[in-house]
């Protein structure tokens, strides 16, 4: 039995460490697909940064909430819904059309991603020992230096 739990918190960890992966990868990978975005919406470069803005202002504000959300709602539920508010943003801004609804669904996709990283790493403090944070920590850490490399990656041939 403690060999199962040990296997399903480590795939937890992982799990949490690719959507903190996702959220850091998304900050990143529109910067170099802004030039597109702005020619298939009709935006000058004023009213396309608002598409990196909306997205950092609603992560700002949000991410130092997460602690008190979690401890109101409880952190699974918390991370759960985030994910689900993340994915469903990420598609949202995917079909957008104009500049008015991609800002919105920017701002809402970084409402929901805010909770991720530091959800993520509280759910790891709490379920491994002391002697287990280094290596699920480092794995943490892999995943989320990979976002900013990936990002402009993914983002130019996208």
């Amino acid at each position: 039995m403690t060999s199962l739990w040990i296997e399903k918190r480590t795939i937890v960890a992982m799990a949490l460490s690719l959507l903190a992966l996702a959220q850091i990868l998304d900050i990143t990978i529109v910067g170099v697909a802004l030039t597109h975005i702005m020619g298939k919406i009709g935006a000058n470069t004023y009213e396309a940064s608002w598409i990196l803005t909306s997205y950092i202002i609603a992560a700002a504000i949000c991410m130092p909430l997460s602690g008190i959300v979690a401890k109101k709602f409880g952190r699974k539920r918390v991370i759960l819904i985030s994910c689900a508010g993340f994915a469903l943003c990420s598609v949202l801004c995917g079909i957008s059309t104009s500049l008015g609804w991609i800002v919105a669904f920017r701002f809402f996709q970084g409402t929901s991603g805010a909770f991720i990283p530091s959800l993520a790493q509280g759910y790891m403090i709490d379920n491994f020992s002391e002697a287990e944070r280094p290596g699920i920590m480092s794995m943490y850490g892999a995943a989320t230096v990979l976002g900013p490399i990936l990002g402009p990656i993914l983002g130019g041939v996208i």
